[in-house]
C-alpha cells in the first residue's frame, strides 16, 4: 500500500477552523496580551444594560411611589437585576382612583 505522498493525489483541504478558535487566532491583541474588543467582555455587556436600564427603572419606581435606589442594584452581577426587580415589585402599590367617566350630553349619564 502507498502512502499518499506516494500516489501524487492532490493535498486534502484544510479543516474547517472552529469560530472560537479563528477569533482567538485573528483576533488583535495587545503587547500586555490583553484584547482591544472589549464589547465581547461579558462584564462590560452588563454594565451597559445596567447603565440603560437604571434610568427607566427609577423613572417607574417614583411614579409607582417607591424608593428609587434599588435601580442602582442593576450594577451588580447576577443578582442585582432580579434583586432590583423584586424589590420593586414588592409590596403595596398605590390604588388611583378611576378616571371619570365622561357624561353623555343629551342623557346625562
Amino acid at each position: 500500500m502507498q502512502s499518499r505522498a506516494q500516489c501524487n493525489a492532490p493535498p486534502l483541504p484544510p479543516a474547517p477552523i472552529d469560530t472560537a478558535v479563528r477569533r482567538a487566532i485573528f483576533t488583535p491583541v495587545r503587547p500586555e496580551g490583553r484584547s482591544l474588543d472589549l464589547l465581547r467582555e461579558p462584564i462590560v455587556i452588563h454594565l451597559i444594560m445596567a447603565a440603560l436600564s437604571v434610568w427607566p427603572l427609577m423613572r417607574i419606581a417614583e411614579r409607582a411611589g417607591r424608593a428609587r435606589w434599588p435601580a442602582w442594584l442593576m450594577f451588580l452581577p447576577m443578582v442585582g437585576p432580579p434583586l432590583a426587580v423584586t424589590l420593586l415589585l414588592r409590596g403595596p402599590w398605590p390604588n388611583h382612583p378611576d378616571p371619570p367617566r365622561a357624561v353623555h350630553p343629551r342623557t346625562g349619564r
